[in-house]
């Protein structure tokens, strides 16, 4: 969506400090509000102003803003820089840093929050329950789908209906074609993530904490983060927990607000310009701000799309606030804005909804990963928030099917293959619809690579060397391609189920006996619809180790002719 007309013009009257009524999330039967009772988070931080330098000027950075009474504070990258000035003087020092021939533009450093809806429901990992359909669940004589064995995934109702996953065989889902693969990363922009549970903590990355300003983003004190990185990603098919909707996705930690769920701008920004630079695919963002000063967040937007990432973000809790103003990011342009709805496709009665919305995901009832200071387990999660996460992981399976692809068309495939809930037509309650992980899968063009441009055998004593050759399709599943080869004497294997999926070519049995040498084909077919390749041929040899034998032909001489020659 082009979202430009979502711009307001700029008013430079003093900005009243407002109150956000924070939504108290329940936690194991605990009220834990998001901030003290009476204390109201500011709008903007005190004591600070981003600005943004012309290129002219950004050496002389520390010069201008002493000029101006103020001080840097760091270097927000892209000739933005956040400053300190004094507290109350905020809006008087934009203004005066405005008249600076150096000064292109400059802004208040405006709050964020993450309102988690109607709050988080959560169980210690020994004693979540099980959730299993029982058999007069069943209808008729359809079976129920094995797509992942995690304990709680029969529960996770929200990877069905946007068809990440089937509940019965017979129903297609994008979970046959791919499961993702661990070339997609997915940068996780909240509270943190808990670097020590277990269903989540060999598919992180490294990361980085810009609250506290250190190498370690595993500090959760909400748990927040950690629910969103097991909605879009948690280890899967592990026989423990939730399933993500990308099970080969990886996952980078990128911590920008603190144990209230609040962060600010400049923070964000930073956290997006560094999951870019970490060659994050897809940069999750499930949290607000609603001031519509946002060049410098729109930059570092664009700086994301320009390097092919993909921003999705929720557009908050409207309930939250008193009354519905524009959430920021996911009202800018390049951002997939995302809305939640329940078990009907309806979109959630706290839920945003305008021209900034893109698609809709579930909300109600989500499954998470989730922990909170030493306490690790499961919670249930209601709002945008969780919505956005599940978005994420559809992405990472899209870009799976096609790694090539950039942000833009990802995005584009995720909103024309969405299912219309609207009477006709994009709508400003879900726009394009419901993500349809299933049709997204279809509708993107399959790019089928191996791992081997050839196929070399040869014969050590009465061995063939290799025995076989592993043909690895790095990010797709069986229904995706076949191998197929040219002669009797090569054989290749169906392709596993699992991403990465692999055929087996080998020597047929009997045709390790022979000499000089044997040529063939082997043809790696994509049987998908749409496909940026559809055949790759590999080129096959097989060398014997002895030439074949070198038959002379001598003509016969007969009795009569040797007589004469006497």
């Amino acid at each position: 969506m082009d979202k430009r007309r979502l711009v307001y013009p700029r008013s430079w009257m003093l900005v009243c400090l407002t109150c956000l009524v924070l939504l108290a999330i329940g936690v194991i039967g605990l009220e834990k509000p998001l901030a003290a009772e009476g204390e109201p988070l500011p709008a903007f931080e005190p004591g600070q102003v981003m600005v943004k330098l012309r290129p002219e000027g950004r050496a002389q950075a520390d010069e201008v803003a002493a000029r101006h009474g103020a001080t840097v504070i760091e270097d927000l990258t892209s000739g933005w820089y956040l400053l300190a000035v004094p507290n109350g003087q905020e809006q008087a020092a934009i203004v005066d840093l405005l008249r600076d021939e150096l000064v292109s533009a400059a802004e208040l450093n405006y709050r964020i929050i993450s309102f988690m809806g109607l709050g988080l429901r959560s169980s210690h990992l020994e004693s979540f329950p099980t959730f299993r359909l029982q058999p007069d669940q069943l209808t008729g004589g359809a079976q129920l789908a094995s797509a992942a064995n995690d304990p709680q995934f029969p529960a996770q109702w929200n990877l069905i209906r946007i068809r990440v996953a089937s509940q019965y065989l017979d129903e297609p889902s994008a979970w046959d074609y791919t499961t993702g693969g661990s070339n997609i990363i997915i940068a996780i922009l909240g509270t943190g993530i808990d670097r020590n549970h277990p269903d989540l903590k060999d598919k992180l990355l490294p990361g980085y904490d810009f609250v506290n300003k250190d190498d370690d983003p595993s500090e959760d004190g909400m748990g927040f983060g950690t629910m969103q990185a097991g909605i879009a990603a948690a280890i899967s098919n592990n026989h423990l927990g939730v399933a993500g909707a990308s099970w080969g996705a990886r996952i980078l930690p990128v911590k920008v607000l603190d144990s209230k769920t609040g962060g600010n701008y400049a923070t964000v920004i930073k956290g997006i310009n560094y999951a870019v630079d970490q060659k994050a695919n897809i940069i999750n963002m499930s949290f607000s701000g609603y001031d519509s000063n946002y060049q410098a967040l729109q930059e570092a937007i664009n700086y994301a799309v320009s390097r092919g990432a993909l921003p999705i973000a929720s557009v908050g809790e409207k309930g939250a606030e008193p009354e519905l103003r524009t959430p920021y990011p996911a009202a800018l342009n390049g951002v997939l804005g995302v809305t939640a709805t329940d078990r009907n496709d309806v979109r959630l009665p706290s839920s945003g909804h305008g021209p900034f919305v893109d698609v809709a995901a579930p909300g109600e009832d989500i499954i998470g990963t989730y922990c909170e200071n030493d306490y690790r387990g499961y919670a249930t999660g209601y709002g945008s928030e969780f919505a956005a996460p599940q978005v994420s992981g559809v992405a990472a399976l899209i870009w799976s099917m096609n790694p090539t692809l950039k942000a833009t068309e990802v995005a584009r495939i995720i909103k024309e293959s969405a299912r219309d809930l609207g009477p006709s037509g994009p709508g400003e309650d879900y726009d394009y619809g419901l993500v349809d992980a299933m049709a997204g899968v279809m509708k993107t063009p399959h790019y089928l690579e191996v791992n081997r441009p050839f196929l070399h055998f040869g014969q050590a004593g009465n061995m063939i060397q290799p025995s076989q050759y592993t043909i690895t399709n790095t990010y797709t599943s069986a229904p995706t391609w076949v191998v197929t080869t040219t002669a009797d004497w090569l054989m290749a294997s169906q392709p596993t189920v699992n991403v990465p999926s692999t055929v087996t070519i080998s020597i047929t049995p009997g045709a390790e006996h022979g000499c000089d040498s044997r040529s063939a084909q082997a043809h790696v077919t994509s049987l998908m619809e749409q496909t940026v390749t559809k055949t790759i041929t590999l080129n096959a040899i097989l060398r014997y180790n002895r030439p074949c034998p070198v038959r002379v032909y001598v003509p016969w001489i007969g009795y009569n002719q040797r007589n004469k020659n006497r």
